[in-house]
């Protein structure tokens, strides 16, 4: 079950473990990103839409655990965030910094 501001958005059952672990792996790196973004808001001048830096940094570290869930993450922002353009999260200094 996937909550959003207390209330159920999505729920999800996973076929396999991969599956499982990919959920698991995205959510977890949500939350790091999203606090990331706000501690590092602002790098990339001229970009005032926050979701930016916070789905290049959620890219960066899914590729630190596997880098096809990172690909598959990467794939799905446009039609998740409508508006984000992927040229814009990938020039998104997220440097080695976590």
């Amino acid at each position: 079950m996937v909550l959003e501001r207390n209330k159920e958005v999505e729920r999800r059952t996973a076929g396999d473990l991969e599956e499982f672990l990919y959920w698991a792996a995205l959510y977890t790196t949500r939350d790091a990103a999203s606090r990331w973004e706000l501690d590092h808001r602002g790098l990339l001048p001229g970009c005032g839409d926050t979701r930016v830096g916070w789905l290049a940094k959620q890219v960066q570290l899914l590729g630190l655990v596997r880098p096809e869930w990172a690909g598959r993450f990467r794939a799905q922002i446009p039609q998740q965030c409508p508006g984000v353009r992927l040229e814009d999260v990938d020039a998104y200094p997220v440097g080695a910094r976590s």
